[in-house]
């Protein structure tokens, strides 16, 4: 077991932010020679907490800031109205002689709730989503229409001219009966420029 020597205990009255997650309590330690800061925090929000972070910022004892560092506590649950004070505390420095505590963002639910300007904006966070299964694609809905081949090409053309040269002999066919038996060429082609 860690020797522990408490150095001060109290509560933390500096402003936070609304409706999340507040520090309410602090305790400086020594532990095994290093200086701990422990905290005890409030869910002030309407809904369970399941992470949180916070900036610490560490002021020396004439007003300077020493560091600043994030704290994740990546994996808790803190129903709502409840506290959370963790086992470990955070290593500051040996000057550190006051501190300043602010929420970085919290999670409830499907949501990460990052403070801005004392207000939590809510980003969806996917952690808790699971996506939706899906059927596999059956055969008929991946079927590719094969590429045509050379021959098939080729009985293509084919087909197609002859189309084209029984059209043409129809045409030629109809215009000359037209005529009657005494048609000359002349008003054949005359016939066939009237229809074009």
């Amino acid at each position: 077991m860690k020797e522990r020597e408490f150095v001060e205990k109290g509560s933390y009255n500096h402003p936070q932010a609304d409706g999340a997650v507040a520090l309410k309590q602090y305790m400086f330690v020594r532990r095994d020679g290093k200086r701990c800061l422990l905290f005890r925090f409030a869910n002030e929000s309407a809904h369970a907490v399941s992470g949180f972070e916070i900036l610490l910022t560490q002021i020396s004892s004439d007003g300077r800031v020493i560091s600043r560092s994030r704290v994740p506590y990546p994996a808790v649950t803190v129903s709502s109205g409840g506290t959370y004070a963790p086992d470990s505390g955070v290593v500051v420095s040996d000057k550190c002689s006051d501190f300043r505590v602010s929420l970085v963002y919290y999670v409830s639910g499907d949501y990460k709730y990052v403070m801005k300007r004392g207000r939590a904006v809510p980003h969806y966070d996917p952690r808790g989503y699971v996506p939706p299964k899906t059927r596999a694609a059956t055969p008929a809905q991946i079927a590719v229409r094969p590429m045509l081949t050379a021959m098939d090409r080729a009985f293509s053309l084919i087909a197609l001219l002859a189309v084209a040269v029984l059209v043409g002999c129809c045409l030629v066919s109809v215009l000359t009966n037209m005529g009657g038996p005494s048609a000359d060429f002349g008003a054949i082609y005359d016939r066939i420029r009237y229809f074009l």
